[in-house]
């Protein structure tokens, strides 16, 4: 058991588990389990992003926060996924371990508090992901920091517009291509196959109301006028087979007034892009709208298959 003032919970060094009275043999024993060098956590408790950061901050003390990847994370921001966690700090930070990556900033960046962490805010940390995600997920990133708050978008395009650092352009032009009430990230890349491919851009998340004014459904991406939907179900819709079968409902309700859906999954957007444009493309001639011949920017985001 550990000592009384030692709090097993969270992460600690060395020398804090000596000066609690518990020795190097107990720290390596099954009890515990070491996140880093020289940090240690009890085995009872899960590791997670946040925790693995807490011991980053812990074997690095001058790091002034933490940004990129892990700060997007913390901040509720959608980003591929990596082992690394990421610290900003001046020129003078430096680590050995090679899972803790350190940002040097000529000046302090932007930050501020998420889970009583301090990271780089979501403006700062976008531009500094310009310059080590590709387009699409820089988008994804940007729509979900957006999500619940149209007025980032406002800040983020004013910011990328007069920023100057590595990944500029990209900034944005990812900027200008975000956008808000964006509900899961495949809605994203969903959106983007279309835009890249050079087809018009559907509106983001309609809402169709009832004779009383209340919401009845709402449409991933859509053309109105024309009354073609394109959605995206993931998994978890049909794991949540009650939602699933609500959803089903609806949309055959909404397809009695004349509107054709397009459903997408996993499967169509990452293994076969080419046919899922070949669907959206035709049912885009069949309600009358006019297709532009596809550009083939989307095949370097998009690479299950070469193209139509």
């Amino acid at each position: 058991m550990a000592p009384a003032h030692l709090d097993p919970s969270r992460p600690f060094r060395y020398r804090t588990a000596l000066a609690a009275g518990v020795s190097r043999s107990v720290l390596e024993s099954p009890a515990y389990t070491r996140l880093w060098q020289d940090c240690y956590v009890s085995a009872l408790v899960p590791i997670t992003p946040q925790l693995l950061i807490q011991g980053a901050l812990l074997v690095v003390p001058g790091a002034w926060c933490v940004s990129h990847h892990s700060a997007a994370r913390m901040l509720g921001g959608v980003v591929p996924d990596t082992a690394v966690v990421h610290l900003g700090g001046d020129r003078a930070l430096r680590t050995g371990r090679a899972d803790i990556r350190l940002h040097r900033y000529r000046r302090r960046p932007s930050t501020t508090w998420a889970r009583g962490i301090r990271v780089t805010d979501r403006v700062q940390t976008f531009l500094d992901l310009a310059a080590v995600l590709d387009l699409v997920d820089l988008v994804v990133l940007a729509d979900s920091f957006a999500r619940s708050d149209e007025q980032f978008l406002a800040e983020l395009v004013e910011a990328a517009g007069s920023y100057s650092g590595k990944g500029a352009h990209l900034a944005r032009r990812a900027a200008g291509l975000a956008r808000a009430r964006v509900d899961s990230p495949n809605e994203s890349r969903l959106r983007l196959l279309m835009v890249l491919a050079g087809l018009p851009e559907p509106v983001v998340n309609l809402e169709l109301h009832d004779k009383c004014g209340r919401v009845r459904y709402r449409i991933d991406l859509s053309y109105p006028d024309a009354r073609l939907a394109i959605e995206y179900d993931g998994r978890h819709h049909i794991d949540r087979r009650r939602q699933w079968t609500a959803d089903l409902a609806r949309r055959e309700d909404i397809e009695g007034e004349d509107w054709r859906f397009i459903v997408v999954i996993a499967t169509d957007l990452f293994a076969t892009p080419d046919r899922t444009l070949h669907r959206i493309t035709t049912a885009m001639r069949e309600r009358g709208m006019p297709v532009p011949c596809l550009d083939t920017t989307w095949c370097r985001y998009f690479p299950g298959r070469t193209g139509p």
